[in-house]
Parts: structure tokens; sequence; C-alpha cells
């Protein structure tokens, strides 16, 4: 049969002691105190990073609006470019005689009204 006193003492010297000491209950309580005071710690982290990807996350909205505006824009400019690009033709025609109404011999009735 298997004796309690065998548990006790295994026979290398070493003993166990089953008895709870007070020094026993103050590193539990002390162990305790550490771990919530790390979940307490990690909490704060945890918010400030939430905190950072809003900020974040607001952000990226502002440059995707702004994206659009810029892109509109651009748009708008090529537009402008091509206009401008048009009346440049308009008034070269003009200036080489092409595009004046001319008077035509013998005068006809085109370009009159």
């Amino acid at each position: 049969m298997f004796k309690i006193a065998h548990l006790y003492n295994v026979g290398s010297g070493m003993t166990f002691d089953p008895t709870i000491s007070m020094g026993s209950i103050l590193i539990l309580i002390g162990n305790i105190v550490i771990f919530l005071i790390y979940i307490v710690r990690m909490e704060g982290k945890i918010n400030l990073l939430t905190l950072r990807t809003t900020s974040l996350e607001e952000t990226l909205k502002a440059l995707t609006s702004s994206n659009a505006r810029l892109a509109t824009f651009e748009e708008r400019l090529a537009n402008h470019g091509k206009m401008l690009a048009t009346a440049q033709g308009d008034i070269s025609d003009l200036r080489n005689g092409r595009g004046f109404i001319q008077q035509r011999v013998p005068p006809t009735v085109d370009h009159e009204y």
C-alpha cells in the first residue's frame, strides 16, 4: 500500500509542507496585484491605440475627399487647356485671313445672313 508519509518525504532529502503560511498568501496577493496592474496598463495602451486608429481613419477620409477634389481640378484644367488650344487655333486662322467674310467677285448672297 501507499503510505502518506511517503508523500512528505521523497527520499532525496526534500520534504513537502502542506500548510499555508503567511508568506504564501502574501506572494499570491502580490502576484494578483501585479497581474491587475499589468491589465490596467495594457487597457490604457489599447485605448490609446484605438484613439490613434480613429484619428488615422479621419485623416484618411479627409485625404480621400481632397483627392477627389484634386481629380476634379485636374479634369477642369485639362478642359481649359483644350479650350485654349482651340481659341489659339482660331486666332491664328484669323491672323492669316481665314475665317473672315470675304468679298467675292461677283458678289453673292453667301455669308451675308
